[in-house]
């Protein structure tokens, strides 16, 4: 019998495979993935979001106290650190079906390439042996 190699095992439910990728709630073959792509959208609305709050503090600073600007400050802060650590990972198949996943970054980052590793194996390989 032969051993399914793992390229990544994050113990909370991502899984890449040799044969597939798979989640807690969600399936897909290895064979069927196109395209990987990640996406940082909650990044770049935590920066829209900050710049028009930094503007505001820019704006009406002589209305505003210390502390409430610090406030301001610490909020645009919290907001880019949280943007900046959450990503999705979109897989796209052959038959145009799309699965996004929403994780923390380093984890996307590193389900991204186990799955390109896995993609190189692959084509290696030819076909995998059941």
């Amino acid at each position: 019998m032969q051993k399914i190699k793992v390229f990544f095992d994050n113990k909370r439910g991502i899984r890449v495979t040799e044969r597939a990728f798979t989640t807690k709630l969600k399936y897909m073959d290895r064979a069927y993935i196109v395209t990987v792509d990640i996406g940082r959208e909650p990044l770049y609305v935590s920066l829209v979001i900050s710049a028009a709050l930094l503007a505001f503090i820019f704006k009406f600073e002589k209305l505003l106290y210390a502390h409430e600007q610090m406030a301001i400050l610490f909020v645009c802060a919290l907001m880019v650190g949280a943007g900046y650590s959450v990503a999705s990972l979109t897989l796209s198949t052959i038959y145009n079906d799309r699965i996004k996943i929403w994780h923390d970054f380093w984890t996307v980052k590193k389900s991204k390439d186990a799955i390109e590793d896995a993609k190189c194996v692959f084509q290696i390989s030819g076909t995998i042996n059941t």
